[in-house]
């Protein structure tokens, strides 16, 4: 060890001394491992940096080719979108529709502990905005329990409320414009800002397997502009209780809250109106909508007329709380209770009297007789439904004006049904 440490000495003298002229020693620089970990990290920072201004430059350029929709067109109503392409499509449909599509809130009179006893109960679905002047399309079982039959008036202690989807802390107070029971069609109207009108489709060109979007609200306003994506099942569906058209099968999933929305297609237009799913626990993905093109037919009735055309009338209101249990209750038989029968109506001029209680319907079509019994209000509307103006009905009655189950009679009560008119 001394040996090795007096030549290094040595050496170090000669390389100082031995030139006439003086030099510097030359010191390597070395570098520590955190001066490297600092260097590898500036580098990826850099080359990140100049990727993602890379990226921003032509990211525009890249989405356009692959034909997926930029962020900055997708407007609601000003979407334009081509069918066929690959976008990011339902996401596209979405922000274009669901602007238009409403919450609907009904409150209503349920069934109380007494006969005549009721309380003040609630049920949410969706509608349709369809224009700027507060037109709004929806099914008519979302509206009926608060319209008092016989007319478009909101029944006492009842009322129909609008939520739009950009504001759902205000209720907009809504009107019936008109309603139509055979085909399960409403108008109602509210005077609210910021109205986005749907765009209407057409739903004769559609076809099995086409791809659909649902919206509407689900379970009610908390879940209020929900979306499902499903398939077209089939088309020209009947055996499903409509009286009139067919419908469209969807595997698009639709829940109680859902009736009044829309089913678009992936150009984001309204094809159907959202009415109805197959309610049993052995079928899933089977829900039904109404086509537009033979909805807007009514809607146009709806608005002009409060009415479509060529309806039958029968005259009375009907109480939507005396149910079948309440009838048991009381020792009065199932049926429709008359709360009224209208003033110079079909049924007042037949003799039909407030608190009759009709249990029973037969009508005569094509030569061949029909008897239906009545357990609840819907029952004999439904029978309505099948038919027109001047068709002669008879009515089973039973009679009590104590309704006590003691003083009563039964008769039979013929009556020739008048027109639907809404405007007197």
């Amino acid at each position: 060890m001394s040996y090795n440490r007096e030549i290094n000495v040595e050496y170090d003298s000669l390389v100082y001394f031995d030139s006439s002229k003086p030099r510097r020693t030359l010191k390597r620089k070395t570098y520590g491992f955190s001066s490297l970990v600092i260097t590898a990290v500036a580098a990826v920072l850099v080359s990140i940096m100049i990727m993602s201004i890379c990226l921003v430059a032509f990211l525009p350029m890249i989405l356009d080719n692959l034909g997926y929709a930029k962020k900055e067109d997708i407007k609601g109503q000003q979407v334009t979108i081509v069918p066929g392409q690959e976008y990011s499509d339902v996401e596209a449909v979405a922000v274009k529709a669901c602007p238009s599509i409403v919450g609907v809130v009904v409150t209503y009179l349920a069934t109380g502990d007494s006969l005549f006893g009721s309380y003040e109960s609630q049920s949410q679905g969706s509608g349709i905005v369809l224009d700027d002047q507060g037109h709004i399309l929806t099914n008519h079982h979302v509206v009926s329990k608060a319209i008092s039959s016989g007319g478009t008036q909101i029944a006492a202690g009842c009322s129909i409320k609008v939520i739009l989807p950009n504001n759902t802390e205000v209720y907009y107070d809504a009107t019936v414009v008109g309603y139509d029971s055979k085909t399960d069609l409403a108008v109602i109207k509210v005077s609210a800002p910021g109205l986005v009108p749907a765009s209407i489709g057409d739903s004769s060109s559609l076809k099995v397997g086409q791809k659909v979007v649902a919206i509407g609200n689900p379970m009610g306003i908390d879940f209020m502009g929900s979306v499902t994506v499903g398939y077209i099942s089939g088309l020209d569906r009947s055996g499903t209780g409509m009286n009139e058209f067919s419908l469209i099968q969807t595997d698009a999933a639709i829940n109680s809250g859902n009736s009044g929305g829309a089913l678009v297609d992936m150009s984001g237009n309204v094809i159907g109106i959202n009415s109805l799913k197959a309610a049993n626990s052995n079928y899933e993905g089977m829900g039904f909508a109404i086509p537009i093109n033979e909805a807007m037919g009514v809607v146009e009735e709806l608005i002009e007329y409060n009415h479509r055309k060529g309806q039958p009338y029968l005259g009375i209101q009907m109480s939507t709380t005396y149910t079948e249990a309440m009838a048991s209750q009381y020792g009065l038989p199932a049926g429709t209770l008359v709360s009224e029968a209208i003033l110079g109506g079909p049924a007042q001029t037949a003799g039909i009297q407030k608190y009759d209680i009709i249990t029973g319907i037969t009508i005569t079509q094509e030569g061949i007789q029909k008897t239906w019994d009545v357990k609840f209000y819907t029952d004999l509307t439904g029978v309505l439904a099948l038919c027109e103006p001047g068709d002669t009905v008879t009515l089973n009655v039973y009679r009590d004006p104590d309704l006590n189950g003691k003083d009563y009679t039964t008769l039979q009560v013929q009556v020739v049904l008048g027109e639907m008119d809404f405007s007197n």
